[in-house]
């Protein structure tokens, strides 16, 4: 079988092939991974810090009392379905109780779980949930300008020993107050409805777009699998060529140009954090640092051939074929995906971490649109440019793609914002896209599938707290 790993010029003259490689000092390479090992570095003293001490950040806090209302949504909204399709179970019941409770643990959200247990279980079991919470004013209380402080423990108990009909304004004002759960408990009754309440038909609605959503992510799952068995089979019988990344261009430029969008980049957050511009919107200008590495780049000594060439900005075997190459290594990548999710909600478990993205906390203030633009098309234009393309060309120069992969990806994973806990998730993703770059030499395909990842991930995102 033979070698794949030396760069082969795609099928149509993209650039000539240029054997001669000019020389750089290695001082630079050295300098800039310094500056990356620093950067890296002051990404996980600052944002992980919090995790590592098991601290909490506010961000991570926020995260945790969304999850808590999301799983009360979640479990009402299954509940409702599995009523109304004919399959509940009383044994599922208690499935469904014990799910709510092992995820809302923290002694804030706890009377959350009381309003699930009474529409599920019914007043008696809702009432002895109650009695096993203790009531301290600052974790039990609403108060707004134009009310009274109502304590919610006490509400609850009257909604479950009277009915809703024996509270006051004030005390059903600040059930509203109390978020989904306290509109659960409002609509709650002790006898037959005629009719579902309008909050309760909502929930199931938004209970079957998350089914519908799993199940059309599970069925790309199998197909994927299918796909990545072929793939091997055929790399191993030497049919699927890789192309690989182009030897005849220098990596060291390449690392360089990587170093100075890490400087940039916190130059450029720094500064619109400095000059307090809220909003993910404004970080679309930074994508001007792309032109300003490729500059940096030329200007080291490469011309313009070579800087798009080892970016992998050019057509590969035809933009059409290199876009659905991506969907194929999308798909194919799945089960690679699914794995290091699991890996990461295992990790979340035994550690107890508390993984939070700011985009989650903004997902209502953003148009859905600003959503896909950041996730589906900046991300992945700006990322696979300076991960796949100049910081794998740079690794792919002095050491197999084995050990280039995984070093790109560990350093994509610890960038973003998630905590430590899901690296293996992120990883899997970088690991996949690594290897649409080797395979098709072009950034087209890298690019889609990192667009498609999270399309996916962002419509699961705006299902669920839209």
């Amino acid at each position: 079988m033979t070698d794949p790993s030396p760069y082969q010029p795609p099928e149509f003259p993209i650039h000539p092939v240029i054997p001669m490689e000019k020389k750089y000092s290695p001082i630079g390479a050295v300098i800039a991974w310094i500056v990356i090992v620093i950067g890296v570095g002051f990404i996980v003293v600052s944002v992980m810090k919090p995790q590592l001490k098991g601290k909490s950040t506010h961000a991570a806090d926020n995260m945790e009392t969304m999850n808590a209302d999301l799983t009360v949504r979640l479990t009402i909204g299954e509940f409702h379905a599995f009523k109304k399709w004919g399959v509940l179970q009383p044994l599922m019941k208690d499935k469904l109780v014990a799910q709510v409770k092992d995820a809302v643990t923290a002694d804030s959200d706890r009377l959350k779980v009381v309003p699930v247990i009474g529409e599920i279980q019914g007043k008696e079991a809702a009432l002895k949930e109650l009695d096993s919470i203790a009531p301290p004013a600052t974790q039990s209380t609403m108060q707004s300008a134009s009310q009274p402080t109502v304590s919610l423990h006490e509400v609850l108990r009257k909604i479950y020993s009277s009915g809703v009909s024996s509270t006051t304004p004030d005390e059903r004002a600040a059930l509203e107050q109390f978020g989904f759960a306290g509109k659960v408990a409002l609509a709650f009754r002790d006898d037959e409805r005629n009719t579902e309440p309008a909050i309760f038909e909502e929930s199931r609605h938004w209970f079957t777009k998350i089914v519908v959503w799993f199940s059309v992510m599970s069925g790309l799952s199998i197909l994927g699998f299918i796909l990545l068995i072929i793939g091997i089979i055929l790399l191993s019988t030497g049919s699927l060529k890789l192309t690989g990344l182009p030897a005849h261009v220098p990596g060291i430029p390449f690392v360089e140009g990587f170093s100075l969008y890490v400087v940039l980049f916190f130059a450029g957050s720094i500064a619109i954090s400095f000059m307090h511009l809220g909003g993910i919107a404004w970080n679309l200008p930074l994508i001007l640092l792309l032109p300003c590495v490729f500059i940096y780049v030329h200007w080291r000594g490469e011309s313009w051939r070579n800087v798009f060439n080892a970016f992998g900005w050019h057509r590969g075997r035809g933009v059409t074929r290199e876009i659905f190459a991506g969907v194929v290594g999308y798909i194919a990548g799945l089960p690679v995906l699914i794995a290091g999710f699991y890996l990461a909600i295992k990790l979340v478990n035994m550690t107890g971490a508390k993984p939070s993205h700011p985009v989650t906390a903004m997902v209502n203030d953003v148009p859905w649109w600003m959503l896909y633009l950041l996730a589906s098309v900046w991300a992945p234009i700006l990322e696979e440019t300076m991960f796949r393309g100049a910081l794998m060309h740079h690794l792919r120069k002095v050491m197999p793609w084995i050990g280039a992969a995984p070093i790109v990806s560990l350093i994509f994973a610890l960038i973003h914002p998630q905590g430590l806990a899901f690296i293996p998730a992120l990883g899997a993703i970088a690991m996949m896209l690594a290897a649409l770059r080797e395979w098709r030499g072009s950034i087209i395909a890298p690019m889609v599938a990192h667009g498609l990842s999270n399309a996916a991930t962002i419509t699961l995102l705006l299902i669920m707290m839209k």
